[in-house]
């Protein structure tokens, strides 16, 4: 009997609760996460061709899912900026897809970190929904605890620089791996989960904060990357 009154609720449901593209709000139909015009102005990366960061000695893959422009622009900072969470299970989805060949190999997710004031400011960290199920769909586990992020006083917010270079600088010792969380990291292969790729300034501290910490391989996943 539950299962009838399921079935006969579900057309109500979608009634009082419609299908939205997760871009723009228009109604959808079906099981799609976008309307038809929101999947032709997002531009989606072939599979399998990852971008290189070299820092140091280490040579680290990058793979991201679109193209951070138009329409993609406006989905990542509905989710960023509004909290709409229900977007979580899709870029998840796209991320896993597009991270098919480092995944397998990985022993241990870690997404980048938020320094605490701006977590409290924000409210939330917009990368850790997305790599939690990240982590529960594929089984590969996931670091919370660390790296930590280090606040400087003088160190602006990365969105308001200007230039790669002054990025670059900006993250230049931003992140810290406590010392008794390096056996976590030592000898791993580790995947670094992030939200958007801007110039890799981040993600180039990221690494050689985990190469110091003894990680063999640092590749990472983004949901978008800027061209």
């Amino acid at each position: 009997m539950r299962p009838l009154m399921h079935s006969w609720m579900r057309p109500l449901q979608r009634l009082v609760f419609p299908d939205m593209c997760l871009s723009c709000s228009t109604r959808i139909e079906g099981k799609q996460s976008l309307c038809a015009q929101c999947w032709r102005d997002i531009y989606f990366f072939r599979k399998g061709k990852p971008w290189y960061i070299d820092v140091d000695e280490h040579h680290g893959q990058i793979y991201s899912v679109m193209a951070y422009e138009n329409c993609a622009i406006r989905l990542v900072s509905r989710y960023k900026y509004g909290r709409r969470l229900e977007c979580v299970p899709t870029f998840a989805r796209w991320m896993i897809r597009a991270g098919g060949a480092i995944l397998p190999s990985a022993d241990l997710l870690i997404p980048v970190p938020m320094h605490f004031s701006k977590l409290v400011r924000r409210g939330f960290n917009q990368v850790m929904p997305i790599a939690q199920n990240i982590a529960s769909t594929s089984g590969v586990p996931l670091l919370l605890s660390a790296p930590v992020r280090r606040k400087h006083k003088s160190r602006p917010p990365q969105a308001s620089l200007p230039s790669r270079h002054s990025r670059i600088k900006n993250v230049v010792g931003a992140f810290q791996m406590p010392p008794e969380k390096r056996r976590l990291v030592d000898g791993k292969h580790i995947i670094v989960i992030d939200d958007v790729f801007t110039t890799g300034a981040t993600m180039r501290a990221m690494t050689s904060c985990l190469k110091r910490a003894g990680a063999a391989q640092v590749d990472a996943l983004t949901l978008a990357r800027v061209l």
